[in-house]
């Protein structure tokens, strides 16, 4: 796989407009780097968010979807048992589960890894990641949907170590 000059343009533009503030991308012998800077030449920093205003309360019968999404979300996030090891995406992308459509998992929950051993993909802009084991272990939980996006530092698999 080769990048394009109107690759490498278009992953520019993506980046102008995320919040992203640094990408780093190789393919083959191809190295890019990119990283946001202030007009000053200070490295971009993050804007915190305005805080906004109270929702108006939902009714006690029925929790909002967001809120239990939210609740969901913070639960899948929760280590499964003290000693657990989270594998983090290190990028916003989509996990695979598999190495291509159709194929047998890398791992499912209860398997045996060794570090290093390949456990899914990160699909960053077309760009695959394998992501690795990061210790010796069992498949805890993968609490990510196959093909589902995910934001940087979320939990996409949890080892617990041996």
């Amino acid at each position: 796989m080769s990048l394009t000059y109107e690759d490498v343009q278009e992953i520019l533009k993506i980046i102008d407009q995320s919040s992203t503030r640094e990408l780093h991308i190789e393919v083959d012998d191809f190295k890019l780097i990119v990283r946001k800077y202030d007009a000053d030449g200070s490295p971009a920093t993050a804007m915190p968010a305005a805080t906004p205003a109270a929702p108006p309360e939902p009714s006690a019968a029925s929790p909002a979807p967001a809120a239990v999404a939210a609740e969901s979300a913070a639960a899948d996030s929760a280590p499964p048992s003290d000693t657990a090891v989270a594998l983090e995406s290190p990028l916003s992308g989509t996990f695979y589960r598999a190495p291509a459509p159709g194929a047998d998992p890398f791992v499912e929950e209860g398997d045996e890894v060794r570090r290093g051993d390949t456990v899914c993909i990160l699909d960053v802009m077309k760009v695959m990641n394998t992501l690795k084991a990061p210790c010796d272990g069992v498949v805890a939980r993968i609490p990510v949907e196959n093909a589902e996006a995910v934001g940087a530092g979320r939990p996409v698999m949890w080892f617990e170590p041996r």
